[in-house]
């Protein structure tokens, strides 16, 4: 839900609504743009009274309906066994709506604000080392959201509503179901939320105004200050509808519907329509069937054109044809009912009545000719029918709003399976845009969107990066710490073993520590925490033990430390630490290899070959490790390197 704290205008966001309602009240040669609108209210907690006028003359009860957002999970890249289990959640949640309800699924593409992504994620200035480098890593993220799907923003939106005496009663039965509904979206861990009547607001505003760079200004108080209604918040400058297209002030849209005659829809039907780069918005309305009306409807219709097969089939013997084929595909038909009365009877099934719509938006007449070209190859791809709205554009465009209610006809008879097959899910998006400490990672292959995330949202912030010679791990890593020094303040320590990184390091003002056994740079493996704050804290010694006992197993090799082997190492280790701790520790002070080995010495034959072992490591080619630690220095709760950089890369 949205933050329902109290917000107040600024002089200037008042000055612009009460220019905005001046500009759509000026009297037009057309209906009012308000009239057009097909709702009568709306209240603050997002429900909204829709006119009787839409269902039918005979319909005694006002209609209310709410509108949940919800999100995505990754379907697409899920194995077979994931995809069946959330198809099967899927299922399960259309099959809980019952007959007295009106449902709308809307999925909708919207024109993005690039500024705004681009002003979020620009790198600051750096003072102590060259902007040139931030600067690029900059460029390069405003390039990749520049080429991605950035620009675009998908939206989706389940609207449904009941028949009620009144708003109290519509507003315990919705409050109800949608409580169950989000409960149903949070087991395959979907995130919903109910909208509230501000949000619903901009909802509409945005797909009646689509290419407006203003945002949506609305205040309840003011409106009823100055005596306005909700519609003039939301409604277009002006409004006028041809045959198969309409205007919406400076915009061109168009509304067509889809007629299903695939004999099997796939689950990526929407995505075909949805990846593409314009402003398409498909809304499916559906009616739920009671089971045993649906199982009447089916067996009713399936009488029906058998009855028409066996006129055809008496027409042709009349004429003395005997055993040639049903014309008019009846026979399919028939296969197809049967089919559906079978699941309807013997499966988990449903039955819906739906109407499939598309609303397309473009700025110019050529350009809306271009979509609804593009639309036509999507639907033959599919094997479906694309069929021009004619002479029934308003009502289309009032059908393409998410208030669940439409006025065309273009009624198609679907089970829960198949209905089902209009899966809302592809992918789940990372991008933490709002999170100071996002990283970019690439795009994302299924939704050409940049990935942005912060690793301290995500349930394991740890990674590995696989990929093939030349792929780009190395380069993909790079920028990751670019990303990592620019956008927090975290210490960056590079373990590098080919000394790739050692440019990178220095041009962001990092130290390049080289470790080798003819390197003047020392790390000594028996340093240890003194300070006398953190000891009290937690003890050092144990852990520190633990690691020289790895270390030694790493030395003596073989089969290993024997159990009296270890023995000797802790005895000796406790007695090095406990004289270093308990007389005036000091870095100078501090232990190093050969304080152990002496100390192994002591018990002879027991330790001669932790002795012999560790020998070479003192006196022999490896003395490397037999020096006090010259690169860094221990400074409040970790270790910092004495000109106190960022970057410390370890090069072995």
């Amino acid at each position: 839900m949205a933050d329902n704290s109290k917000k107040t205008l600024s002089k200037d966001e008042k000055k612009r609504i009460r220019k905005r309602i001046e500009e759509i009240n000026k009297i037009y040669n057309e209906p009012s743009t308000q009239n057009a609108i097909p709702y009568t209210d709306m209240t603050r907690d997002g429900i909204c009274l829709v006119p009787k006028k839409y269902f039918g003359s005979s319909e005694k009860l006002n209609f209310y309906s709410v509108t949940l957002k919800f999100g995505d999970i990754n379907y697409q890249l899920a194995s077979d066994d994931d995809q069946a289990n959330i198809f099967q959640a899927y299922c399960e949640m259309l099959n809980y709506f019952d007959d007295n309800m009106w449902l709308q699924l809307t999925f909708e593409n919207r024109q993005g604000d690039n500024d705004e992504i681009i002003k979020k994620i620009e790198s600051p200035e750096q003072k102590n080392i060259s902007n040139k480098i931030s600067r690029e890593y900059s460029d390069i993220i405003i390039s990749k959201i520049t080429e991605g799907n950035n620009g675009k923003e998908l939206v989706k939106f389940l609207t449904y509503g009941v028949f009620a005496k009144n708003i109290k009663d519509a507003r315990l039965k919705l409050s109800a179901f949608s409580a169950e509904i989000i409960s149903m979206f949070k087991k395959a861990k979907v995130i919903a939320t109910q909208l509230t009547g501000e949000e619903r607001l901009a909802v509409l505003y945005r797909a009646l105004n689509p290419h407006r760079i203003n945002h949506f200004l609305f205040d309840w108080d003011y409106m009823q200050k100055i005596g306005s209604n909700t519609k003039d918040y939301i409604a277009p400058s002006s409004m006028r509808f041809n045959k198969n297209n309409f205007e919406l002030g400076d915009c061109h849209g168009s509304v067509m519907s889809v007629d299903l005659i695939a004999s099997e829809l796939k689950d990526r039907i929407l995505y075909d329509f949805l990846d593409e780069d314009q402003l398409f918005c498909i809304n499916i309305h559906i009616k739920p069937f009671d089971i045993l009306a649906g199982q009447k409807v089916i067996e009713r219709t399936l009488l029906n054109v058998k009855t028409m097969k066996a006129d055809k089939l008496q027409k042709q013997a009349n004429q003395g044809l005997y055993g040639g084929d049903i014309p008019g595909g009846l026979q399919e038909k028939i296969d197809k009912l049967e089919e559906l009365l079978k699941g309807l009877k013997s499966k988990d099934e449903k039955l819906f009545q739906i109407t499939l719509t598309i609303r397309s938006y473009a700025k110019t007449k050529k350009e809306m000719k271009a979509q609804c070209d593009l639309l036509r190859r999507i639907c033959q791809k599919n094997s479906n029918i694309l069929i021009p709205c004619d002479y029934q554009q308003e009502d289309g465009l009032c059908a393409s709003l998410p208030l669940g209610v439409t006025k065309i006809l273009n009624i198609l008879p679907l089970h829960t399976t198949s209905l089902a097959a209009f899966m809302p899910f592809t992918s789940r998006e990372l991008f933490h845009i709002d999170s100071p400490r996002a990283v970019y990672y690439g795009i994302n292959p299924l939704t050409r969107k940049i990935i942005l995330a912060c690793k301290t949202y995500l349930r394991n912030p740890n990674s590995l990066i696989l990929g093939t010679p030349g792929a780009g791990k190395s380069f993909l890593v790079k920028l990751e710490i670019v990303a990592v020094f620019f956008r927090t303040g975290d210490d960056i320590f590079i373990n590098d073993p080919e000394g790739e990184y050692s440019d990178l390091v220095s041009a962001l003002g990092g130290q390049v520590i080289k470790l080798s056994a003819t390197s003047k740079n020392f790390l000594n493996p028996m340093d240890i925490v003194f300070d006398k704050e953190l000891i009290a804290e937690e003890d050092p010694v144990p852990d520190k033990i633990n690691f020289l006992l790895s270390l030694m197993e790493l030395i003596v090799g073989g089969g290993g430390l024997s159990a009296p082997e270890r023995s000797l190492i802790d005895r000796a280790a406790k007695k090095i630490y406990e004289n270093f701790l308990y007389n005036s520790p000091s870095l100078e002070k501090m232990p190093i290899l050969e304080d152990l080995w002496k100390e192994l010495e002591r018990y002879e034959a027991p330790a001669e070959r932790l002795t012999t072992s560790l020998e070479m490591y003192v006196y022999g080619s490896q003395k490397y490790f037999n020096n006090k630690s010259n690169v860094l220095c221990y400074k409040g709760r970790g270790w910092k390197s004495p000109k106190n950089k960022a970057v410390i890369p370890f090069v072995a």
